[in-house]
């Protein structure tokens, strides 16, 4: 089983290093590209998407920046089957 204070201190410094990258400050950073970006790195978290956007929103204001709430419009359709 994976060491629970191990996964926190790479989530924290994986979403610490994408505020870091956001270089523009004239939009607002997008949580969906975020998220989605953040799943890519670490596949293998299995924090849920609010906790994470939380997270992420949190260390992007940190650096000065605004945040745009658009996961839930970058989501894709629900599968009808």
């Amino acid at each position: 089983m994976p060491d629970p204070q191990a996964m926190i201190r790479t989530v924290e410094s994986l979403a610490e290093s994408y505020a870091r990258s956001r270089t523009e400050r004239l939009r607002p950073v997008s949580m969906a590209h975020a998220l989605r970006t953040f799943r890519a790195a670490l596949p293998d978290c299995d924090w849920p998407d609010g906790r994470l956007i939380n997270l992420l929103a949190a260390k992007v204001v940190d650096r000065g920046h605004a945040v745009e709430f658009d996961v839930l419009r970058a989501a894709p359709p629900p599968d009808p089957s």
